[in-house]
């Protein structure tokens, strides 16, 4: 069993299930919204069922997408996917909400993350993939995110998007460990570190990690509940005291 499979049996399960309804009825099955580690689960259950699988979140290069199952004999189809853009809007005069404050907004509206896609953000304004009814009941009931006042619609065809923003940050950790680089991430103890990784709030390429000492390698996508993501995204050559020089590149 895969680790992404033994951290959600019950998902492994349910895309199993989706993939042989596909060959049964030979219509499409989509799944929710996947991160990367369920969206091979549900590729290798596509493979297991005899079932061809597409992921797509809305646009090239998305972090969390959905799945969608087909009879292997199934004509090629231009599928609908069950995908709608939310657009939050507010004044960048008075606010600036970060990608913590909007994602919080919307999971506080008692919304499942499995809803949700990638979210995007610009100046003045956020673009959140979600599935079709989601993006419409949040387009009614979202009005604030952190200290902003938004405006949230549902704009129709497919909207400009926004790239992701990202925040350089250089740092000289003693290793790689998972606890020094948090530590070095969001300025913390090496205890505050490793009591968040104890506690279960840390994933490290979106799969929990509760070993302190576990190395990191270059790529790994870091997340803390409560603080955001970042990405290794370079590991550089040791100091002459031994240190090594990292560039972290965070989310926000």
């Amino acid at each position: 069993m895969s680790a992404a499979a033994a951290a959600d049996p019950y998902l492994a399960a349910r895309l199993e299930e989706c993939a042989g309804r596909a060959v049964r009825t030979g219509r499409p099955v989509f799944s929710k919204f996947l991160d990367p580690a369920q969206g091979e689960l549900a590729l290798s259950a596509a493979h297991r069922q005899g079932a061809r699988a597409r992921l797509w979140g809305g646009y090239e290069d998305a972090e969390r997408r959905i799945a969608a199952f087909c009879a292997p004999d199934a004509p090629e189809e231009r599928l609908e996917w069950p995908l709608r853009w939310l657009r939050c809007r507010w004044d960048p005069r008075y606010a600036a909400p970060g990608h913590r404050d909007l994602l919080g907004a919307l999971l506080g509206q008692g919304v499942e993350r499995d809803n949700l896609g990638d979210l995007l953000v610009a100046e003045g304004a956020a673009y959140c993939a979600a599935l079709p009814d989601i993006a419409g009941y949040m387009a009614g009931s979202l009005s604030g995110a952190g200290r902003a006042a938004i405006r949230c619609d549902v704009p129709e065809g497919d909207p400009q998007l926004p790239r992701p923003r990202l925040e350089p940050q250089r740092r000289t950790v003693a290793s790689l460990r998972l606890d020094a680089v948090l530590a070095a991430a969001w300025n913390l103890s090496r205890g505050e570190a490793a009591d968040m990784i104890a506690q279960g709030k840390v994933r490290v390429d979106h799969l929990p990690e509760e070993r302190p000492d576990a190395r990191l390698s270059e790529g790994a996508l870091v997340s803390a509940r409560g603080r955001g993501r970042f990405r290794l995204a370079e590991i550089g050559a040791a100091t002459k005291k031994g240190r090594i020089g990292i560039l972290l590149s965070h989310y926000r």
